[in-house]
């Protein structure tokens, strides 16, 4: 329980600042618990791809970000894709 609040109250935290500071804000689902997840925005033409972890149900996945799209997708889903 300890844990979990710690992620959610960085990722909070993470979040205001970003907004504070004026960066651009992406929502998109969690693929494993569909909670609502916003992730900063990269450059126009920048790809951002990397291991997540949902600050709702501490489930892990890969995030591939753009400056307009985020795509996710399950370690699960990644293991099948990869067989």
């Amino acid at each position: 329980f300890i844990r979990r609040y710690a992620v959610k109250q960085e990722y909070q935290e993470f979040i205001e600042k970003v907004r504070k500071d004026g960066g651009r804000l992406l929502p998109f689902p969690c693929p494993l618990c569909r909670e609502k997840i916003e992730t900063l925005a990269p450059p126009e033409g920048a790809l951002w791809d990397t291991l997540a972890t949902c600050p709702y149900c501490e489930g892990t996945f890969i995030k591939r970000v753009t400056a307009t799209q985020v795509e996710t997708i399950s370690l699960d889903e990644a293991y099948q894709w990869q067989k």
